[in-house]
């Protein structure tokens, strides 16, 4: 993970460190303790990172041309920027300002986008395409309370849906297709900052990172069997989430 995407982390643990024995001291101490519930609304910003990868092979299989061709077309990135919509359900647990707990989540994330390149020296004749409609997170959570504030950091399992797809043409031997779904498990790491409005109420702004892993698929033409090119698809995405909670009595 690149230093930019611990920013909001570094902030938040910061404004955490800046706060004074005396400060806390004064301030009341706010009940974050208890089951929680809410809905959150914000944004994702996907990465599909794709490497190709194929072999030389004589007799039905790619040339050394041919491999580098379709490696060099192959290989490249989609990002996407799309809704993230869902709910959430936790619970916390409180020993002075030091808070600390679980919250597990699901939301639609319309997340989607397709690449174009030119393979064996005919335009756009290589499409790859992707599509994400489902993100779940089981997390963690350890923050500092201060007055009606709560600073956290966050982080645990992740969940996405792939789907990808892979087709490249040749005049001379056909067209090669692949497609593949899986339900990637991965990790997330993060953090926030939740403000309670009055009893009960709190709304929330989150940032998470998600590395949900690789995807991996192949396909062959037609008219070359031993053709085969293997395809590795790496999802990561960022997202910034705004919440708001209610915690049960």
């Amino acid at each position: 993970m690149q230093l930019p995407q611990f920013a909001g982390v570094a902030l938040f643990a910061a404004m955490s460190c800046s706060f004074s024995g005396a400060a806390f001291a004064e301030q009341k101490i706010v009940s974050w303790s208890g089951v929680h519930a809410g809905f959150s609304l914000g944004a994702a910003r996907s990465t599909l990172d794709i490497d190709y990868a194929a072999t030389p092979q004589t007799g039905g299989g790619f040339s050394a041309l041919g491999a580098a061709n379709i490696i060099a077309a192959g290989t490249g990135t989609i990002h996407s920027t799309g809704v993230v919509a869902g709910g959430q359900l936790g619970y916390d647990w409180q020993w002075g300002h030091l808070v600390a707990g679980g919250e597990l989540d699901l939301s639609y994330t319309d997340l989607s986008g397709t690449r174009v390149a030119p393979v064996f020296n005919v335009p756009n004749n290589l499409h790859q395409s992707f599509a994400s409609h489902l993100f779940a997170t089981v997390r963690g959570r350890i923050g500092v309370g201060h007055g009606p504030w709560l600073v956290y950091a966050t982080g645990g399992l992740a969940l996405a849906d792939l789907t990808v797809s892979d087709t490249a043409t040749s005049a001379a031997v056909g067209t090669a297709q692949s497609s593949s779904h899986e339900l990637r498990p991965g990790w997330t790491v993060g953090g926030g900052v939740e403000w309670m409005v009055k009893p009960r109420w709190s709304i929330k702004a989150e940032y998470l990172y998600a590395d949900l892993g690789t995807l991996t698929d192949r396909h062959a033409f037609p008219g070359a069997p031993l053709a085969v090119s293997t395809h590795n698809h790496r999802f990561t995405q960022n997202l910034v989430r705004f919440g708001l909670n209610y915690r049960l009595p």
